[in-house]
């Protein structure tokens, strides 16, 4: 008996090492911007309390933790909202962001379940020389560099990362400014010029 134990234990703890070496992801995000993050879970553990940590250990520092379904929860910057999957939102990032984070799943009297891990690096500055190019350049031009500069954003910061277990999508890092952008270029385009 204690030895086809020891074997279960030797197998979870191999399949283990194998999920955190293909969950684990790199995500390039930018200060002011946001994130999506959606973890999968097994079917077992869909009425256990959820939560996402920062952190390399376990337990990790909670950032935000519920046991709600079906409802986004809100703690400062972060958002979670379960239902069987669950998604986390981090917003207004900053470059103190930066760091590895793990989603969780809380099991009472038992070792947590922690399924993928996200190494996040958080870059500065990338909006404030956007706001420039509407001072110092004619609109054609303006016009013709916004669309490089959302071309360029789109492949360099909007990952979709699908797996079995993990999905990662950077959003409104870009579509809100393009948005505001795109509503100041229309403005000006209404304008007469003398």
């Amino acid at each position: 008996q204690w030895r086809g134990v020891g074997l279960d234990i030797c197998d979870l703890e191999l399949r283990m090492k194998i999920l955190f070496i293909f969950t684990f992801y790199l995500v390039s995000a930018y200060s002011g911007g946001g994130v999506r993050i959606k973890c999968k879970y097994e079917e077992e553990h869909k009425t256990n309390n959820k939560y996402f940590c920062k952190g390399e250990s376990t337990p990790c520092a909670d950032q935000i933790k519920t046991g709600a379904k079906h409802t986004w929860v809100h703690e400062g910057r972060f958002s979670l909202y379960d239902n069987t999957i669950f998604w986390v939102v981090m917003r207004s990032l900053t470059v103190e962001d930066s760091g590895t984070y793990q989603c969780g799943v809380d099991i009472e009297r038992w070792i947590d379940v922690y399924i993928p891990t996200v190494e996040m690096k958080v870059k500065a500055g990338e909006f404030s020389s956007l706001l420039l190019f509407f001072i110092i350049l004619p609109l054609p031009t303006l016009f013709i560099t916004l669309l490089n500069y959302l071309l360029s954003t789109i492949q360099n910061i909007k990952h979709e990362l699908t797996d079995s277990q993990f999905m990662i999508t950077q959003v409104w890092d870009s579509s809100v400014y393009l948005s505001k952008y795109i509503h100041l270029l229309a403005f000006i385009s209404m304008i007469d010029f003398p």
